[in-house]
């Protein structure tokens, strides 16, 4: 098993979420620290992930992060309330399910833990 810094791991979720079909944009950090970033406007979907805690022994790390999806919702809620629900649920799961079975991810170890 590869132990990877989180510089590492920002990069794999970063292209992990950029190559799914429903996502236009990816940020580390949560989504409040994105807004907050002058000029910085997101392109929705939008993936966010940051770091929780991070533990490390002898021979391994232990990363938590929080992965979130997002999606624009119309002034109109129940336009587009369905639809969002529906591709936001696809693409968490996509993206769990990437981090299972990708070749590059089961290198690192494993998803232990996860929940939406």
């Amino acid at each position: 098993m590869e132990v990877i810094s989180i510089n590492q791991l920002r990069v794999m979720l970063g292209d992990l979420a950029m190559n799914h079909k429903f996502v236009n944009d990816f940020f580390w950090g949560d989504i409040d620290s994105m807004r907050a970033w002058k000029g910085r406007i997101a392109q929705y979907p939008l993936v966010t992930a940051y770091s929780t805690a991070v533990q490390v022994n002898k021979t391994t790390k232990l990363i938590t992060f929080n992965l979130e999806v997002s999606d624009k919702l119309y002034s109109d809620y129940d336009r587009n309330i369905n639809e969002i629900e529906s591709d936001t649920e696809q693409t968490i799961q996509d993206l769990f399910d990437g981090m299972r079975n990708f070749a590059q991810w089961k290198k690192i170890g494993v998803v232990q833990n996860d929940s939406f």
